[in-house]
């Protein structure tokens, strides 16, 4: 099923959407999802055919979102460090700017919705593959670039819903703007020493 049109669809989708990334698939129900839009439960099994359908084109549209970012990384991609770190800052900025589709994903790795095993396999997989062949000939051949960007993706999205724990107690967010930045550093920084030493080495 497609992006809903309709103006009940889009309502449920944007209601489903911000109940999963805050409390997860199992824990959420259609009647809290259809109180949320302000619609009758009955609309998600007309719009969607179910909760279930309807997930899946929650982790459909965020796949969209993320596959456009993925697009739009990739064209403007220089075979440089510049261009990993131009990576590393639009993957963030694109999770900043929406921590909803953060918290969906921590919801997944804390074993949500589980029975559902196809979505990493249809959606993940694939994009961490594309950004691995990308950027293989400027990483040193001893490096595991899909655990390194599994990694980020991790270290992102942990950063974008929960935050950076302090000494006092506290926690910097990423409404935070000296967080982000500092994060972006932490990025690059660990990014660097991966990369090989001499630009000569990609071509050879």
């Amino acid at each position: 099923m497609g992006e809903p049109t309709s103006e009940p669809g889009q309502r449920l989708l944007s209601a489903a959407l911000g109940l999963f990334a805050e409390l997860g698939y199992d824990q959420t129900t259609s009647q809290l999802i259809a109180d949320v839009a302000g619609l009758p439960v009955v609309t998600i099994r007309t719009e969607f055919g179910g909760k279930r359908e309807l997930y899946l084109a929650v982790i459909k549209h965020v796949h969209e979102e993320e596959q456009a970012l993925l697009d739009r990384m990739t064209e403007t991609y220089t075979h440089d460090a510049a261009g990993i770190h131009r990576l590393l800052d639009q993957y963030l900025d694109h999770f900043v700017d929406h921590p909803r589709e953060a918290a969906l994903w921590m919801q997944r790795r804390m074993y949500d919705a589980s029975d559902l095993r196809d979505i990493e396999r249809l959606y993940s997989f694939p994009q961490i593959h594309a950004v691995s062949e990308l950027t293989a000939e400027l990483v040193r051949p001893d490096v595991d670039m899909e655990l390194v960007i599994w990694g980020i993706v991790w270290s992102v999205q942990t950063f974008v819903y929960g935050g950076i724990p302090d000494a006092q107690g506290g926690r910097s967010s990423a409404v935070d703007r000296r967080a982000v930045a500092r994060f972006r550093r932490h990025l690059h920084s660990s990014i660097d020493p991966l990369l090989r030493r001499d630009p000569d080495e990609a071509a050879s």
